[in-house]
């Protein structure tokens, strides 16, 4: 491969990971605009739960587990990897 050939494979493998990352960003973008929504809630939305929340197991009235949809590492920092909640 000459010189010329390994420069432009280069270039073009940074463009990709460039492209890759800026996807990623737009998907955070929209990910966090999604949890802005959700912090404003008053009341009990289900739609708009549904759209972070997987599934919720209840094991007894007073322990339950959310599985979150999201699994970004900045997401799971807030929340957790898995996270109980005892009620009181």
């Amino acid at each position: 491969m000459s010189a010329e050939a390994g420069r432009k494979k280069k270039e073009w493998s940074q463009t990709a990971v460039i492209e890759e990352n800026k996807e990623q960003a737009l998907h955070m973008k929209e990910q966090e605009a999604e949890l802005e929504g959700l912090t404003s809630l008053e009341t009990f939305d289900k739609d708009k739960l549904l759209t972070v929340i997987d599934s919720v197991q209840v094991y007894s009235e007073e322990r339950i587990e959310i599985v979150w949809k999201m699994n970004d590492g900045f997401f799971s920092e807030v929340a957790g990897e898995k996270e109980l909640v005892t009620l009181q």
